[in-house]
């Protein structure tokens, strides 16, 4: 039988929560975008900072810098997780 060390064994636990994680934020991040698709203007607002535009299946809104802002972490935050489970898929399949 073979031994694992404890780093072995937190692996797969880590795996679930990154992927489980990735997922959540996956949600969120549509959420948002039909959220915005839904409430946003359809014309730019500069007066009161609406001018980002964004594209949702082809209907163009516009949102806040705060609301871009949200938006793009999210999005960042969900990749950097993918990204961290498919390294450490990969890790375990090395390892393994």
């Amino acid at each position: 039988m073979s031994k694992f060390c404890p780093e072995q064994r937190s692996l797969p636990v880590l795996m679930k929560l990154l992927g489980t994680t990735a997922f959540s934020l996956m949600l969120c991040t549509a959420y948002f975008y039909f959220h915005y698709a839904d409430t946003c203007p359809t014309t730019e607002q500069t007066e009161i900072g609406r001018s980002y535009p964004l594209n949702v299946h082809g209907r163009i809104v516009y949102l806040t810098r705060t609301e871009k802002f949200r938006l793009n972490a999210l999005e960042g935050v969900t990749v950097g997780c993918i990204l961290s489970f498919i390294a450490l898929g990969r890790l375990r399949n090395m390892s393994g």
